[in-house]
């Protein structure tokens, strides 16, 4: 499949939106990473070409992550699908909420080819509010927290150390789970998931000495 011939089956007023011409087998696609908007140059894109700008930050990161991949042709063969939120490049330095919105029914169907997936990663803030959205229609939440970490850090809404514990999954105490609350608008179950401890009990005879 072609995405982009499928998406612009979509297009029906043909405007200029920019899809990834690449060719995949939707099956076998088991994660995806949204960037935020398409370059004004396409040979720039995941899928431009050797040298492409975007695959100089993503590869790195897969890189580091423990995947063996030196090309998006390579990530595609692991599963791993690469896009953009918005569809087309912008016009000035901030991306507005209408770009966003103009370009989410082709991200959702674009998406929507890929019915094995279960993994997909948000690269920028644009990434992140474009998936709110869609996740807000879907089942009426944002399921990302709309405020980046530099701000939490930048506004000191909590330690640093405190910021440290919450990538460890480490014990935090009452009063930063409720500046975090208040600073994203949420209740603490919207960001918070109890797991229960499994605990292994080996048996006597396990246990016994020979």
């Amino acid at each position: 499949m072609n995405i982009r011939e499928e998406l612009e089956k979509r297009n029906g007023d043909h405007e200029a939106f920019v899809f990834q011409d690449v060719e995949v087998t939707p099956e076998r696609i088991r994660a995806v990473l949204i960037n935020e908007v398409v370059p004004a140059n396409p040979a720039d894109d995941f899928y431009g070409g050797d040298g492409a700008a975007y695959l100089s930050t993503a590869i790195p990161l897969f890189q580091k992550a423990g995947a063996q991949a030196d090309s998006a042709g390579e990530l595609l063969e692991q599963g791993i699908y690469l896009t953009n939120a918005v569809k087309m490049p912008k016009t000035a330095p901030a991306i507005e909420r209408s770009s966003i919105e103009k370009s989410l029914p082709y991200l959702e169907w674009e998406l929507s080819l890929f019915p094995h997936v279960k993994v997909i990663m948000l690269m920028g803030d644009v990434a992140k509010k474009a998936f709110n959205m869609i996740s807000k229609k879907a089942i009426g939440k944002h399921v990302i927290p709309p405020v980046s970490t530099y701000k939490i850090r930048k506004n000191r809404i909590i330690s640093e150390g405190t910021l440290q514990k919450l990538r460890e999954n480490s014990a935090v105490s009452t009063e930063s789970i409720a500046a975090l609350c208040a600073a994203l608008d949420c209740q603490p179950g919207d960001i918070m998931e109890y797991v229960p401890e499994i605990s292994v009990e080996l048996s006597d005879s396990a246990n016994a000495k020979e």
